[in-house]
């Protein structure tokens, strides 16, 4: 059994391998690469991009504002939200719940 998943293994990560060839070939000119992005190169698709590595979601209209912005701008707009235009939002209400200093449950303990 353990001789059947092995080869089951090495099948799919040849195939996998064969049929990513051309991304992984792409990637390794810009991985790890910390040159800002050109101006030239900044668009709707890499605003989304940015958004979702982030962490964020966005509508179209907000990945539009955002890719209508300088790319130094957008950065800036989602490293420092604190100065965003939220009024909508009601103010942080702490629930005292979370003692600082506490690990959560589910924190390995050593």
């Amino acid at each position: 059994m353990k001789r059947v998943l092995n080869k089951i293994i090495v099948l799919c990560m040849t195939t996998l391998s064969f049929g990513t060839f051309q991304l992984t070939f792409a990637q390794q000119a810009w991985q790890n690469d910390l040159t800002p992005i050109a101006s030239t190169d900044w668009n709707y698709n890499r605003a989304a991009h940015l958004l979702e590595r982030a962490g964020f979601v966005g509508t179209s209209e907000q990945i539009q504002a955002l890719a209508a912005m300088p790319v130094e701008e957008a950065v800036r707009r989602l490293v420092f939200f604190d100065s965003a235009n939220n009024p909508h939002l009601q103010p942080f209400d702490h629930s005292g719940v979370y003692e600082p200093g506490r690990l959560p449950l589910n924190w390995p303990r050593r």
